[in-house]
C-alpha cells in the first residue's frame, strides 16, 4: 500500500532527503492573501491510525535506517501535542536511528502549546520547527491576513527556543510591496534580531495564482517590487539584523529568489552585503523571471 500524500506538497529545501509523512492537510490559518491555502481552503488532521499505518509502510519500504522525518502539511504543529508525541514514539520505535522530526508551525500554534507540551515534544524527538514569520511589520501582517503580530511572533519563537526547540524562520522579501518596502525590511530585520533563530530563510514574493494578493496585483492595488527593489530590500533587512545570541545560518537560495545568498550571521554579513551590491551593479546576473518558482 503506497504512503498517503495529498497535493500540493510543500517541504523545506533542507528536508529533501527526509521521509515525508502526511500528518495534516492544508493549513488551519487559511487566509494569508499570498498563499495557496487561501485558495484551497482545506484543513484536516489525519487520524493517528492512518499516520501509524504510513510509518509502518515506510519501514517496510525503506527499512529501519531513516535519519529524518518531516511531517506534512503547512502547519502540522496545529495537531494536539498528545498526537505528536504518539507519532514520535511510533517513529522512533520503527526507526531506531531517527535523529530528527520536524514540521511547519504558525506562531500562534506555538502560543497555543504550553511550555510543558513544548518541552515534552523536544524530549520525544520533535526538535526542529520551520516557522513562517513573513514580516516583522504589523501593518504588512494585517494586510496579508497572517493572524499574528510581530510581538506575538517574537514571544512564540522565544518560547520555543526556551523549551529547547531549534527554529528555522522564514521571511518573504517584497511582502509589503512598494508602499511598505522600507518598513517591512527594517522591522523584519529587527524581529530576527529579537528572536535569534538558528536558521533564517528568505523567499521572494510570488503570490499564488488566484490568491487575494494575485487579484490585488491585477487590479493595481498592490505594486510588487522590481528586481532592483528586491535587492535593496535584502540589503535593508541584513543591515537591520542587529546583535544575535547565537550564530544564525542564513539562506536565500530558494528558487523564488533573484539572487542566491548563503552565509552565517553575523560573521558573513559584510560579504553578503558586498554580493548584493555587486548584483545591484550587474542586474544581468540575476535569476531570470522564467526560472523562478515556488
Amino acid at each position: 500500500m503506497p504512503l498517503y500524500y495529498e497535493e500540493p506538497l510543500y517541504r523545506p529545501p533542507s528536508e529533501a532527503g527526509s521521509l515525508l509523512i502526511q500528518a495534516t492537510v492544508g493549513c488551519s490559518f487559511a487566509h494569508c492573501t499570498y498563499c495557496i491555502s487561501s485558495v484551497e481552503g482545506r484543513f484536516a488532521i489525519r487520524p493517528l491510525a492512518d499516520i501509524r499505518q504510513d510509518l509502518a509502510e515506510a519501514r517496510r519500504l525503506y527499512g529501519p535506517r531513516v535519519p529524518k522525518i518531516f511531517l506534512l502539511a503547512q502547519n502540522a504543529l496545529a495537531m494536539p501535542a498528545a498526537d505528536l508525541l504518539e507519532i514520535s514514539a511510533t517513529a522512533h520505535e520503527l526507526f531506531p536511528g531517527l535523529k530528527q522530526i520536524s514540521l511547519y508551525a504558525h506562531p500562534l500554534d506555538l502560543l497555543q502549546k504550553s511550555r510543558a507540551e513544548l518541552q515534552a515534544l523536544v524530549a520525544a524527538g520533535v526538535t526542529l520547527l520551520y516557522v513562517g514569520l513573513e514580516s516583522g511589520n504589523d501593518e504588512v501582517l494585517r494586510r496579508v491576513k497572517k493572524h499574528t503580530t510581530a510581538a506575538k511572533s517574537i514571544l512564540a519563537c522565544r518560547r520555543a527556543l526556551d523549551a529547547g526547540l531549534r527554529l528555522s524562520c522564514t521571511v518573504i522579501i517584497g511582502l509589503g510591496g512598494r508602499e511598505l518596502t522600507g518598513e517591512h525590511a527594517r522591522d523584519t530585520g529587527q524581529m530576527i534580531a529579537a528572536i535569534s533563530p538558528q536558521y533564517l530563510g528568505c523567499l521572494t514574493l510570488m503570490p499564488y495564482p488566484g490568491s487575494g494578493m494575485d487579484r490585488s496585483i491585477t487590479q493595481g492595488t498592490f505594486e510588487p517590487l522590481a528586481p532592483p527593489e528586491v535587492l535593496e530590500e535584502f540589503r535593508v533587512l541584513l543591515e537591520n539584523i542587529g546583535p544575535l545570541e547565537r550564530t544564525c545560518i542564513f539562506r536565500a537560495n530558494h528558487a523564488s529568489n533573484y539572487l542566491s545568498l548563503a552565509g552565517d550571521l553575523p560573521a558573513d554579513r559584510e560579504r553578503l552585503l558586498r554580493e548584493i551590491a555587486a548584483a545591484q551593479s550587474s542586474p544581468g546576473s540575476l535569476r531570470p523571471e522564467a526560472w523562478r518558482a515556488l
